[in-house]
């Protein structure tokens, strides 16, 4: 695998997991990551280190990854897939 695939399998794995707090992310030019809300406002992070930040940032009255509502949504995954299709 590419560094170019697993950089766009990253993408595609922090769409579906942020999808449940209403935020889209894409890959910014193979450098950082653009995370946006249904606001338009976005954050722009360098790193898989600075997303859950972002998220915070983004989201009024911030997000818990360790939520169990949102544990629950990544538990009910497809087979073979960590975290569900929305």
């Amino acid at each position: 695998m590419t560094l170019r695939h697993e950089r766009e399998a990253r993408v595609a794995l922090l769409k579906r997991l942020l999808a449940p707090f209403g935020l889209r992310s894409r890959d910014w030019g193979g450098n950082s990551y653009v995370l946006q809300n249904h606001d338009g406002r976005r954050q722009n992070v360098y790193n898989l280190n600075g997303i859950w930040a972002a998220v915070d940032a983004l989201i009024p009255g911030g997000c818990d990854p360790l939520d169990p509502r949102f544990l629950d949504t990544l538990s009910k995954a497809e087979p073979g897939c960590d975290v569900p299709h929305q």
